[in-house]
């Protein structure tokens, strides 16, 4: 379970099918969003890797973040899919709160 924050959408395996990226700020957080404050969440220790999932052939998503080497865990706001190196191919660029 956790407090997700920011999804994006785009085809990253070129497949025809959209695959999707979210953010996760934090793990089980058991109070109420009220009472969330920057010390509430850096005490808690709960930093989140977030889920990159790919559709497969529109049916069903599995989170393939590990599969893709991904191994970040930080506080997510969300990201963006872009062909930032401008090589063809899409790449995911992804946002943290407190580095």
């Amino acid at each position: 379970m956790s407090f997700s924050t920011g999804a994006c959408f785009g085809d990253f395996n070129l497949d025809g099918y959209p695959d999707i990226y979210v953010g996760n700020y934090f793990l089980e957080y058991e109070g109420t969003l009220a009472a969330i404050n920057d010390a509430t969440i850096v005490n808690a220790n709960q930093t989140a890797k977030g889920y990159l999932l790919e559709n497969e052939d529109g049916k069903y998503l599995s989170n393939v973040y590990a599969d893709y080497g991904l191994t970040h865990r930080g506080f997510g706001f969300g990201a963006s899919f872009t062909d930032y190196d401008n090589d063809g191919d899409l790449d995911l660029f992804v946002n943290h709160d407190f580095g």
